[in-house]
């Protein structure tokens, strides 16, 4: 019962507005406090949730998508994939996911995408004929693929949290990103077959297609270079984001010549400010499930679950359905840092592999980010587009369900996610 408490309580203080990492942090120190434990363990399992070497890779991968915005490399990108897809019914919708797919091949974060290029894209598709809702709907359904196709803050997190190799669950995220993309495009197609999307042009240009990937050759390479890096052994996927800094100040400021100084510096800025955020949570996170595992909450979840079914594919349609509600209140950091403990046990007495559940855990937490009450990335996008809550709930649900439909069969066939691993001898 006093479990049941403290967790209410760290809810309570998020609805009423505390922010997450402060609702926790108090809700653990009052049940400390009630417990008659030394205040020292918090700071211990505090500090402890932010000393790993794994997490070098957040700051790192921030930054270098900042610099991609700011260096033309956004720009560029947009233009080929118009090129690439604009003369078909919806070209411009297709065009925004595929550029987003190629996106999350640098910054990772679906949050950071929404920022940089959602304001570009809400004012393409109006000025080509796109309905708003439309708009919305798709752009920040786009989104979710950032956290999944690598690198990937989740991953780092989750690696972290469960002693999973990194690199093997950002190889493990490519297909799944990539299926991510496809459903959403079907949906488009299905969409534009039946309401008339727009075209953004009448037919295929090779010329400007030609001329539009030699722009963005540079751009195009970047992900290809980061994933192809850690899949050869040349750096660690830590190390990469270091590398995909280096590659995005070299392109932008040196190549493109569009990076300017004063650019680094927001850069820099902005990175300093989210990987706090990050952190903190993180933090705070830690103290909070180390409470829940002092009071054997991991061992009583799991007796409980396996007492329903000890079917693997039973436990993660379970796990994913309390994930997808979980993602509707909380941050996703927090969510992995903090169940990550109380589910890996059941995980291992049925046999789900670490590898499989992680990837479907970025999936599941990166569609936390469009569902309402306080997915971040949809307030990102209702302060963009001026509109409100409900306004975005409504437009999002037609590809939220194909995100759902991806969700579902990625849980049920593990294979899809982890052939690329196999095939690499990640696994």
């Amino acid at each position: 019962m006093s479990v049941a408490i403290f967790v209410l309580a760290a809810l309570a203080l998020m609805i009423i507005g505390v922010p997450i990492a402060f609702a926790l942090g108090a809700a653990s120190l009052a049940y400390l406090l009630w417990l008659d434990v030394p205040l020292l363990a918090f700071v211990q399992q505090l500090s402890k949730g932010v000393d790993s070497y794994s997490l070098l890779a957040l700051p790192f991968f921030i930054l270098a998508g900042e610099l991609m915005n700011h260096g033309g490399i956004t720009d560029k990108i947009l233009r080929f994939t118009n090129a690439l897809v604009g003369h078909v019914k919806g070209g411009l919708a297709h065009a925004n996911v595929i550029s987003e797919m190629i996106f999350s091949g640098v910054t990772g974060s679906a949050v950071a995408d929404a920022a940089a290029i959602g304001t570009v894209q809400l004012k393409a598709m109006g000025d080509n004929g796109y309905r708003k809702e439309f708009s919305v709907g798709l752009i920040s359904s786009a989104m979710t693929i950032g956290p999944v196709i690598p690198p990937s803050t989740i991953m780092v997190v989750y690696g972290i949290a469960a002693a999973v190799p990194i690199g093997t669950l950002f190889v493990g995220g490519l297909i799944p990103g990539v299926l991510m993309g496809i459903g959403l495009m079907l949906t488009i197609a299905f969409m534009a077959r039946r309401g008339g999307l727009p075209k953004l042009r009448d037919a295929f240009d090779m010329r400007e297609l030609v001329v539009s990937m030699r722009e963005a050759t540079f751009a195009l390479l970047a992900p290809v270079a980061i994933i192809g890096g850690i899949v050869g052994g040349v750096f660690t996927a830590t190390e990469a984001g270091a590398v995909a800094v280096a590659y995005c100040f070299l392109v932008g400021k040196y190549w493109y010549r569009e990076l300017q100084w004063r650019h680094v510096f927001g850069a820099f800025t902005n990175a300093m400010m989210m990987t706090a955020t990050i952190l903190i949570i993180m933090g705070m996170s830690n103290s909070f499930a180390w409470l829940l595992a002092f009071q054997q909450v991991p061992a009583q979840f799991a007796e409980q679950l396996l007492h329903i079914s000890r079917s693997p594919e039973v436990i993660l349609l379970l796990l994913m359905g309390m994930y997808l509600v979980l993602g509707c209140f909380m941050e996703a950091i927090a969510i992995v840092v903090m169940t990550i403990p109380v589910v890996m046990p059941v995980l291992a007495q049925v046999g789900v592999d670490p590898v499989h559940f992680g990837v479907l855990l970025a999936v599941n937490m990166a569609l936390g980010t469009i569902t309402p009450p306080l997915g971040i990335v949809m307030y990102v996008i209702c302060d963009i587009a001026k509109v409100p809550v409900d306004f975005f709930a409504r437009s999002i649900w037609p590809f939220t369900i194909s995100l759902v439909v991806v969700l579902i069969l990625l849980t049920l066939v593990p294979s899809i996610t982890l052939a690329l691993p196999r095939w690499v001898g990640l696994l």
